[in-house]
């Protein structure tokens, strides 16, 4: 199963056939699903969570933090979350072939619904709009401070667990590159170049958007870490034994599920984070060729 002389199976004409989640082109789609709906479910959650602190605070200081973070994080759930939910439902599209496309399963049913999702709270690049306009500079970044504040403490907790320590550093230098960005978007608009942060609004968005999923899964990746290891404890289990350890994954169910995460946070922070880096080295390229093409030439 997927290890050793066992992978290169699709080279033999003649091997048994396997269920689809054995071959890893499915399983790859399936963890990127995985990972970006567990993601976007805690940024959900978290939103609520900001909404009860809001409301219980009983100072205003406190108050005010928690109805900065979710002032920022608001168009990043709407405008990400919508967007990376059709690619989700796209992608089981694709796991389930030509019987996605057809009605004898619901996918293509999630695939219209989910659609409407982008549009009717306001279209993705208005939100878009919304956080490079108003939501980054409110307080004067002091909101969007208090965010990377949070992401910090998540980096403080992990940097120093061995399974996490790598993924931890990988996350700071996204949020480094984040910070970099509002930095440059300030400067553009004190240069006068506000078409370069109004081009690029959506872009950044979304970018920010994997920022925040990362934090989020690097979080409950420490949490699993901690739970595992207590479950490994009272079962008696080491990581240094490889088959024990398997098995040990394989035949309890909450071990499954904590090394998902673990899992899950290297999959995205290894595969999906350093999308940021690129998207920093075209947005600070400055390019606007979307302003400055002649209408006339949108003609394929």
């Amino acid at each position: 199963r997927l290890q050793g002389s066992a992978i290169l199976e699709f080279k033999n004409a003649n091997a048994p056939r396997v269920p689809i989640i054995e071959h890893l082109d499915v399983r790859r789609m399936l963890m990127w699903m995985k990972t970006n709906v567990e993601s976007l479910r805690a940024m959900a959650f978290f939103i609520g969570y900001c909404i009860d602190r809001e409301h219980v605070a009983r100072d205003e200081v406190d108050k005010d933090k928690w109805q900065g973070i979710l002032e920022v994080l608001t168009p990043i759930i709407k405008a990400y979350g919508s967007d990376i939910a059709f690619r989700v439902v796209e992608n089981a599209m694709q796991v389930h072939g030509g019987y996605g496309f057809c009605a004898e399963y619901p996918i293509e049913q999630y695939l219209r619904d989910v659609k409407i999702a982008s549009i009717y709270e306001g279209a993705n690049g208005i939100q878009a709009l919304d956080l490079i306009g108003r939501k980054l500079g409110m307080k004067k970044g002091a909101y969007f401070l208090t965010l990377i504040g949070e992401m910090q403490a998540t980096i403080s907790k992990t940097r120093d667990i061995p399974v996490l320590k790598d993924l931890a550093a990988d996350f700071q230098c996204s949020v480094n590159t984040l910070t970099e960005l509002v930095l440059f978007f300030g400067q553009c608009g004190k240069e006068g170049k506000f078409l370069v942060p109004i081009t690029q609004a959506y872009p950044f968005l979304m970018l920010m958007g994997k920022v925040v999923s990362a934090w989020l899964l690097l979080w409950q990746a420490g949490i699993a870490h901690a739970e595992l290891e207590t479950l490994a404890q009272a079962k008696g289990v080491s990581r240094q034994n490889q088959e024990a350890w398997k098995g040990f994954i394989r035949e309890n169910q909450d071990a499954a599920y904590y090394a998902g995460k673990l899992s899950g946070a290297q999959y995205f922070i290894k595969n999906v984070l350093p999308e940021v880096d690129a998207t920093a080295k075209a947005i600070k390229s400055e390019d606007l060729s979307v302003a400055e093409i002649a209408q006339e030439s949108f003609a394929a």
